[in-house]
């Protein structure tokens, strides 16, 4: 069942005292909120409510009785129903709506999407609307009631439920959480109940209790900082039955006891180490990102980063303070030994056993001079974690989606002569078309006139991020002597942009590692990545900027192409759809890295290490604009224009 809370506001001046804003999905409510009912706060009523409170098909706003009967509440006296705010949802998921009337009406909801359809997709703009109008409209045919209990809740119910029994049979779970080493009770762990946002935390006798938990089956986990998450699959609750539910958590190793490699001669303890070193390694990246560097952001403190804009770029980040205005501040990267001459978009972030990050210059110790900005240290997967003696065979395929983070507010008005109706005029005041349209005078030109023309979002039309698929075959075996680990690759991820700025990448890995003496150790890593992306020929997202929102980017050009080359006669840039759609570039990289090292203990006290590393990259690019295609500099047709480029950088390290 589905339910949801509200911390009724606005009632008397001295509960605002009590009543902190809350987050969207709180699961309680002050157990003062029980004497609003007592003192009249809801009023009941036993006839209909008014009819602007809801519409046949929304919900009803029922009250509980002591009896098995049900009374409506009154949306007309009711202070937390009356409150009013603005909404503008715009094909946004009913959970994200309904968490946003929460924090704007300083409502306490919480509610299982078992009741309603929390991922159905709403649209609501509203000025000044009531909370009881703006749950009504949302929660339109979805065939649920809001009931209000005594005790200050209020219950998302079926419409076809007992009301009684909705109230009533609420369980509860409680339970103890205790250390897995010493028994103790762990205090501040928070239990959750998931598929719902009933949470609660543990106290000092490490004790917890969630109440109002509908009947059913549930699974609990239970979270704190410095233990491993701990779940318990299979929890019943029974109806006005507290069940019982004590969990176990084990402490997580820090990352200051794992062991390091980077800066230093032998693995050595995080905790030996004279400096920091940051730590995260697959166990951390149960879905590893496209590219492998930004993989670490928000995992490592102190790291910078500005994650690629466009599939199959680069990511740029900072370890350290600048300390040059002509020379990169990046840090130098390290793949299985090989020092990265250029980029790392082409690196597979799947085969990825560890990333080590040295932000000071204790990299320098080894890297010299380059590392001076620190140092990534980036280790792939070498089958050695195997039971010995066993070959693994893996298929993995990964299939997503990308999306914009945040909309971007345009402009819905202009700054041009108008009459009383809105339409375009002159100085004269006669009305003209669009294209002859007049601006006010310098003293009050301000874009405060809306449009009366069908308006556009120019970001919607001109975004539109697809599909990202990557698949992966892997081998590995571990044997007595020899351990390796090979991979094949394909990644696919569509661009940004309506149809363009796309990147596939195919690869192969292997790594090999060899024993054939006690004392002598071979070790092998190769990877070859060959990648095509297309590019976004000139600015076209500054000319999107200067799109007027009554223009359609989306209009076809009288010649035949897709979309329109200049859509706005009083334009300044042209379509950036015709331009991407009318222009072609396209660059492939071919990257090639290898290393071998050998490594000789003769003595306990004498190792001997010789390494050697490879790093290639090709780069060949084309662009080609046929003739008589329009462009900003030849808007009459283009002669036509074809580049080709190509460029290389090789690097060998021992």
């Amino acid at each position: 069942m589905q339910v949801s809370v509200l911390s009724l506001t606005r009632i008397p001046s001295f509960w605002s005292a009590f009543m902190p804003r809350p987050a969207f999905h709180a699961a309680r409510l002050l157990s003062a909120a029980a004497c609003l009912f007592a003192c009249g706060a809801i009023p009941r009523v036993s006839m209909a409510q008014d009819g602007t409170q809801l519409a046949p098909r929304g919900p009803h706003f029922l009250l509980a009785s002591s009896g098995a009967e049900r009374v409506r509440v009154d949306v007309a006296k009711t202070a937390v129903l009356r409150h009013r705010l603005s909404v503008n949802f715009d094909s946004v998921s009913l959970g994200a709506a309904l968490a946003y009337v929460a924090r704007e009406a300083q409502l306490d909801l919480a509610y299982s999407n078992a009741i309603i359809p929390i991922d159905k997709r709403v649209a609501l703009r509203a000025e000044n609307i009531t909370v009881a109008a703006a749950l009504t409209e949302l929660l339109l045919d979805v065939d649920v009631d809001v009931l209000f209990s005594n005790s200050g809740q209020a219950v998302l119910i079926r419409r076809s439920d007992d009301v009684r029994k909705a109230v009533v049979v609420a369980g509860s779970i409680t339970g103890r959480v205790t250390d897995g080493t010493t028994s103790a009770p762990v205090a501040g762990v928070t239990v959750a109940v998931r598929g719902t946002n009933l949470t609660a935390v543990t106290r000092e006798d490490g004790r917890y209790t969630i109440a109002s938990v509908p009947p059913a089956t549930y699974t609990i986990e239970a979270r704190r900082l410095g233990y491993t998450a701990t779940t318990r699959t299979g929890v019943v609750v029974a109806e006005n039955q507290a069940t019982t539910v004590d969990l176990v958590i084990q402490t997580a190793a820090l990352q200051l006891q794992a062991t390091v490699i980077t800066g230093v001669v032998d693995p050595t303890a995080g905790t030996s180490l004279p400096f920091t070193v940051g730590r995260v390694t697959k166990d951390d990246l149960p879905v590893p990102a496209m590219n492998p560097l930004a993989d670490i952001q928000g995992k490592v403190a102190g790291v910078t980063m500005v994650p690629p804009a466009q599939p199959g770029s680069d990511v740029s980040i900072q370890l350290r303070t600048p300390t040059s205005i002509n020379k990169s501040n990046s840090p130098l990267i390290v793949v299985d030994g090989v020092i990265l001459s250029s980029a790392s978009p082409d690196l597979n972030s799947l085969d990825i056993e560890s990333i080590e990050i040295v932000k000071g210059a204790a990299g320098a110790s080894l890297y010299g001079s380059r590392a001076a900005s620190g140092v990534i240290q980036i280790r792939t997967a070498r089958g050695n974690n195997l039971a010995p003696g066993t070959t693994q065979f893996t298929a993995r395929s990964e299939l997503g989606t990308s999306s914009l983070g945040n909309g971007l507010d345009w402009s819905q008005a202009h700054y041009y002569l108008t009459n009383a109706a809105g339409q375009y005029v002159n100085a004269a005041g006669t009305v003209v078309p669009r294209d002859q349209r007049v601006v006010r005078p310098a003293a009050t030109r301000f874009q405060d006139v809306p449009y009366i023309d069908p308006t556009y979002d120019p970001v919607q039309q001109f975004f539109k991020p697809g599909k990202l698929m990557t698949n992966s075959f892997t081998v590995a075996q571990n044997g007595e002597r020899t351990n390796f680990l090979t991979t094949l690759s394909r990644q696919q991820q569509d661009g940004v942009v309506l149809g363009h700025g796309g990147y596939t990448r195919t690869d192969a890995r292997i790594n090999l590692d060899n024993r054939p003496h006690e004392n002598v150790q071979l070790s092998l890593s190769g990877y070859h990545a060959r990648s095509d992306r297309e590019e976004l020929m000139g600015d076209p997202f500054y000319g999107l900027i200067n799109i007027a929102p009554d223009v359609n980017l989306l209009v076809p050009d009288p010649d035949g192409t897709k979309y329109a080359f200049q859509p706005d006669l009083q334009g300044v840039n042209a379509n950036p759809l015709y331009l991407l759609e009318t222009q072609r570039s396209n660059t492939q990289r071919i990257r090639t890295l290898g290393s071998l090292s050998i490594k000789f203990t003769p003595l306990s006290w004498l190792t001997f290490d010789a390494n050697g590393s490879y790093d290639r990259s090709d780069q060949n690019g084309d662009s080609f604009i046929n003739r008589g295609l329009k462009t900003p500099t030849a808007p009459t047709g283009s002669p036509g224009v074809l580049t080709l480029s190509n460029a290389s950088t090789s690097a060998i390290n021992a």
